[in-house]
Order: C-alpha cells, then sequence, then structure tokens
C-alpha cells in the first residue's frame, strides 16, 4: 500500500521516488533527499553532491559484555560490525542490554559518549524470546539463566524478530543490529 506522500495525487509532478539507489544515480534528477540508515560508497559521491542524506533512527544496537569490559572495546565492536555491514551509526536509536549491567561503567561511558540512551531489559522479558534468537550462548544461559542479551535486547527494542546483523563476538563483549519496525 502506498503511503500519502507515494500517492500522485498529493505530491508535486517532478516529485520521483527511486527504490534503487543505482537508479537514482543514474537518473536526470537536479536534487534528491536520500533517506537511509546504510552508508554509502564512493560511486555515489556524485550524487551526495546534489542530495540531502537524511539518517533516520532506524537502528536498535544490542550489547552484552563481560564484567570490567573497557568503552574502548565496545567501541571498536561497534564500529568494526558497522563498517562490515555497510550501516551508519548515525542511524542508531539506542544501545540496549541486561538490566544487570545498568551500572557497568566501560557501558556508560560508551552510551555517554554518543549520546545514545541505554535501555535495559529484565532476564524474563530478554527470556522470551528464546524460541526466536538464532545464536543462543551457553556462557549467558550459564550464568544469568537466559539464552542470550545482545539478540534479544535488539529484537526488543526493534519491535521485531529479525535481526540485521546477528551476535557478533567482541574479546569480552557481542553486538546484534535490528532495523526498528514502524
Amino acid at each position: 500500500m502506498k503511503n500519502r506522500l507515494e500517492s500522485t495525487r498529493t505530491r508535486p509532478k517532478n516529485f520521483k521516488f527511486y527504490s534503487d539507489l543505482r537508479e537514482l544515480a543514474n537518473s536526470d534528477c537536479k536534487a534528491a533527499l536520500i533517506i537511509t540508515d546504510k552508508t554509502l560508497g564512493e560511486e555515489y559521491n556524485l550524487l551526495l553532491k546534489k542530495s540531502v542524506l537524511y539518517r533516520p533512527k532506524s537502528l536498535a544496537v544490542g550489547m552484552g559484555c563481560d564484567r570490567g569490559t573497557d568503552q574502548s572495546e565496545l567501541d571498536h565492536l561497534l564500529e568494526e560490525t558497522f563498517q562490515k555491514h555497510r550501516l551508519s551509526t548515525r542511524s542508531i536509536k539506542n544501545i540496549s542490554t541486561v538490566d544487570l549491567k545498568n551500572r557497568e561503567a566501560g557501558l556508560l561511558a560508551f552510551c555517554e559518549r554518543h549520546s545514545w540512551d541505554l535501555v535495559c531489559y529484565t532476564r524474563e522479558e530478554l527470556a522470551q524470546l528464546k524460541d526466536v534468537i538464532p545464536n543462543p550462548s551457553e556462557m549467558v544461559m550459564k550464568y544469568l539463566k537466559i539464552p542470550g542479551v545482545s539478540e534479544p535486547a535488539a529484537m526488543l527494542t526493534a519491535k521485531t524478530d529479525q535481526l540485521v546483523v546477528e551476535k557478533t563476538k567482541g574479546k569480552m563483549s557481542t553486538i546484534a543490529v535490528a532495523r526498528i519496525k514502524n
């Protein structure tokens, strides 16, 4: 179903939607509004010169970490993961985790440095997704009695059972990313 802007009755005649960036880049448009949580490669530099790039807050990041994990570990894991999957950190809505980490100094410093809210879920809330998380953790089950932290936390925030990035492990932390449903 088309939204109001896509309707030909309410949009200006010179206004056109493109579902693919390559199609937009090859078009003869004079200006563009690009709305994406993905990063754009060098092949789009000319397009970006005549565009406004809007980064929606559409990504929910779930994180798990060992006690005493340093902020730099979390920064490194996030940066590496987002580069690999061509995601923009400017589209992060918040960071979510288990409530037992609500005073973890490295995690709090990480969120503060980036001005992201930290959303904490109870173990009971995270455990509700035990049947849909793709990568349950034996260690998390052993110590917290739940099947995972990063994947279910991202899914709960995004209100979805789909992940954009499944659990990725760092030295002392994990990350997962879900796209927030409207």
